[in-house]
């Protein structure tokens, strides 16, 4: 999925294997069967990575990728 630099970042993003889907409480952040739940500020900073990404044309899948990084 291909996000251009003025497009605002969708509910529900998906390009397998990674995923983010909003909810009205959390985003859950998919990688194949593995989640991660992110609330509050890790949610903003999540948002605000992503849209940095736009920015500079990275994948959203690559901040993703990010979290899952242990």
């Amino acid at each position: 999925m291909t996000l251009y630099k003025n497009e605002p970042l969708p509910r529900d993003y998906r390009d397998f294997p990674y995923q983010y889907t909003r909810t009205n409480l959390f985003t859950i952040l998919q990688k194949n069967s593995d989640e991660v739940f992110l609330q509050g500020d890790d949610e903003t900073q999540f948002f605000k990575d992503c849209n940095r990404a736009k920015l500079k044309s990275r994948s959203i899948s690559d901040v993703i990728e990010e979290y899952f990084i242990t």
